[in-house]
């Protein structure tokens, strides 16, 4: 009996992570304390130490390790979770409440607890169907330490010399199925989580698993642009964007689709607006050339953009500093849940914006 344990990689560090290896080292280590202690608030290792409970040295360690990963964020020595990071912690949390970190520290040292413990939530069975002589396979004596594990966690009973799983077990591995799933999209998509802002960790995380990533950077500036050019699709019927990245090229691609009658509307924040106007390209904020287009603008500055394409997929991407969408993850999705997100999240922007026109002089 084999199971093939849940792994990705991490696009930061390019490290493949098992997901179960990641579980038990942060439970099992002061890593999770390090995390928990910026929960609401920035520190540095100095002022996580003086909490009394993790050295200078341990805490910096974890840190940085933290933030190769995606999950942290350093400013001048200061400490804070990124989205992802404030979506672990809080999947931790849930799971935590399951399943005490003693015990979930247990489960997840061995590669064979967990795939045990889903072959006992398919049904009844028998110690010796459990075991295997292929490689990586639970030797007999693996198998029935790990029964009396979950026989004494009250997870598992047998009865009759078959074995299967309790509702307490049963809880117990939704809840680890759940923990994993999150972490594993959170490591998966790690560079749009490191950017996105650590107040929408509302995302439904699980909807991502067949979204698709996109990164751009100073040594590979045209990814995002290509594949954003690639979405401006004459055959569409209705578009909404909202906007914070000075692109003139992106800006005239879909000048001329605007101008072919495609409805729907954006929205730009308000580092666009000045820009536009510095550059004296205000011409793309004049909506009266367009039948079915409207545009308007924020008074406020964004590190986020949304498109919604037909209502039915989106792009999200996520920045890490205001300005040409040098450093821009984009998020391409079709998921219902993940565009009913990326739509709320648009219409309470929308409801804050104003059109050009409402300026004042």
């Amino acid at each position: 009996m084999t199971r093939h344990e849940r792994a990705t990689t991490n696009p930061l560090t390019d490290e493949q992570l098992v997901i179960r290896e990641f579980i038990s080292d942060l439970a099992g280590s002061t890593c999770l304390d390090v995390l928990r202690s910026l929960d609401e608030q920035s520190m540095t290792a100095s002022e996580i130490e003086d909490q009394g409970e993790i050295t200078r040295q341990t805490a910096s360690k974890h840190l940085a390790q933290l933030t190769e990963r995606g999950l942290t964020n350093s400013t001048g020595g200061e400490y804070v979770h990124t989205a992802g990071g404030k979506i672990v912690l809080d999947a931790f949390e849930i799971c935590l409440a399951e399943i005490d970190r003693k015990r979930l520290t247990k489960l997840t040292r061995s590669k064979h607890s967990i795939p045990l413990l889903q072959r006992l939530s398919d049904g009844s069975v028998r110690p010796s169907e459990l075991a295997g002589t292929n490689t990586g396979a639970p030797s007999r004596a693996t198998v029935q330490r790990a029964l009396r594990m979950y026989e004494t966690e009250e997870w598992s009973e047998e009865i009759d010399g078959n074995h299967h799983l309790t509702p307490a077990g049963e809880r117990i591995l939704d809840a680890y199925e759940e923990l994993a799933i999150t972490i594993e999209q959170v490591m998966e998509k790690a560079p749009w989580f490191q950017r996105l802002s650590p107040i929408r960790t509302d995302i439904p995380v699980r909807a991502l698993a067949d979204a698709k990533l996109y990164v751009s950077s100073p040594n590979s500036p045209g990814i995002v642009l290509a594949t954003a050019l690639k979405l401006c699709d004459p055959r569409l019927d209705n578009f909404r964007v909202l906007t914070s990245i000075f692109n003139p090229t992106l800006f005239t691609a879909y000048d001329k689709l605007l101008k072919l009658g495609l409805k729907g509307e954006a929205i730009v924040d308000a580092s666009l607006y000045d820009r536009l106007h510095e550059e004296d390209m205000e011409h793309f904020l004049d909506d009266s050339n367009y039948d079915n287009f409207r545009i308007f603008y924020l008074e406020e500055t964004l590190t986020l953009g949304i498109g919604i394409y037909d209502e039915e997929q989106i792009a999200i991407g996520a920045y890490n500093q205001i300005g040409e969408g040098e450093h821009i993850v984009m998020l391409l999705s079709s998921n219902e849940a993940v565009v009913q997100w990326g739509e709320d999240l648009y219409n309470r922007y929308r409801e804050r914006a104003r059109h050009p026109s409402e300026t004042p002089n």
